[in-house]
């Protein structure tokens, strides 16, 4: 019987290098090439040290980012005045300030949010959240509010359709039921 170790690697990066890394590292060829590489630099340099036989297997796992378990959860991120803003657990640190009129960040953000599937949304229109939700092969964004004790939905479409506008018209209607 042999004794086994398992090596990890945890990389820290910024959200959009950690993302990118993600959708590069979930393709099959490039993962398999990648615990190819670590499983030569591996063998290469335990046959430098003269070691009895082994059996190096090499995996690569990729991991969602992780929330935290038990107790207080994260705030949601909340979009005013056209801007979004991630906070910390205590609520005093900016994380994240992305601009919605910034033609790259913003849907780059929609696309690729990792823990988190929805946003509020605070203006002096009105105010939701908004929840991406799985529908058939694709995902699609709705608007949630609690009006007179009834939940009252509006579709926002997908991605490329969550404009600062569309969201300012959607919190308008909403609004307007109120």
């Amino acid at each position: 019987m042999k004794d086994t170790i398992t090596v990890q690697l945890n990389i820290q990066a910024d959200f959009q290098t950690i993302q990118a890394l993600r959708r590069v590292l979930t393709h099959d060829q490039t993962a398999s090439h990648l615990a190819r590489l670590v499983g030569e630099l591996a063998t290469s340099t335990l046959a430098d040290y003269g070691v009895g036989d082994f059996e190096l297997t090499s995996v690569l796992k990729v991991s969602p980012s992780r929330e935290p378990k038990k107790g207080k959860r994260p705030p949601l991120p909340v979009v005013t005045d056209n801007r979004l803003v991630t906070r910390d657990l205590d609520e005093d640190a900016i994380i994240l300030d992305l601009d919605l009129n910034n033609s790259a960040d913003w849907p780059y953000w929609l696309e690729f949010l990792g823990h988190s599937r929805s946003f509020r949304y605070e203006s002096q229109a009105g105010r939701f959240t908004a929840l991406k939700e799985k529908r058939g092969s694709s995902y699609k964004w709705y608007a949630h509010r609690r009006i007179k004790g009834q939940l009252k939905r509006r579709y926002l479409g997908v991605n490329d359709n969550l404009t600062a506008q569309k969201l300012r018209e959607t919190a308008v209607d909403l609004a307007q039921l109120d």
